[in-house]
C-alpha cells in the first residue's frame, strides 16, 4: 500500500478511472491522497489579463474537488486538495517531487494501434516518463 498518492484530475471520466484505480492501491486511515487540478495557463496572456476567466475556473475546480474530497473523507482517507495554474505536465511532475509522494495515479486514454506514436505525447504518458516516482496509468 502507498502512504501518499498524488491524483491529478480534470474531472473527466478518464480521470475518474485513475481515482478508482488509486483506491485499489491505498488504505483508508493509512494513505494520504492529494487531489491536484492544474488549470492550463494560456500562452502569451498573463494571469492578470484573464483574472475573471481564471477565477471562474478556480471556483469550478474548488467545487468539484470538494465533492471528491468529501466522498473520500467519508471513506476514511486523509485528503488534501490543490489547484494550480500552469502547464499540466510540468506541474504534475513538479508537485509529485515537491511532496515526495510514493506514486501518481491517473487515467489515460487508450492509444490507437494504427497510430501508436500519437499517444506517446499524451499528458499521462509524459508524466509516466518524467516523474521520479511510481506512476500508475488507469484505463
Amino acid at each position: 500500500m502507498f502512504k501518499h498518492l498524488l491524483i491529478p484530475t480534470d474531472f473527466s471520466d478518464v480521470a475518474e478511472k485513475g481515482l478508482n484505480m488509486a483506491l485499489r492501491f491505498s488504505e483508508p486511515g493509512h494513505t494520504q491522497i492529494t487531489l491536484l487540478h492544474v488549470i492550463e495557463s494560456i500562452a502569451h496572456l498573463s494571469e492578470e489579463e484573464n483574472r475573471e476567466f481564471y477565477d471562474k475556473l478556480e471556483d469550478r475546480s474548488r467545487t468539484k474537488m470538494g465533492e471528491i474530497a468529501q466522498a473520500l473523507s467519508e471513506k476514511g482517507y486523509e485528503v488534501v486538495c490543490r489547484q494550480v495554474i500552469g502547464k499540466r505536465i510540468e506541474q504534475i511532475v513538479g508537485i509529485a517531487a515537491e511532496l515526495q509522494v510514493d506514486g501518481v495515479v491517473m487515467g489515460s486514454r487508450t492509444m490507437d494501434l494504427e497510430r501508436p506514436t500519437l499517444g506517446l505525447h499524451s499528458i499521462s504518458h509524459m508524466v509516466a516518463s518524467l516523474a521520479q516516482c511510481t506512476v500508475i496509468l488507469a484505463r
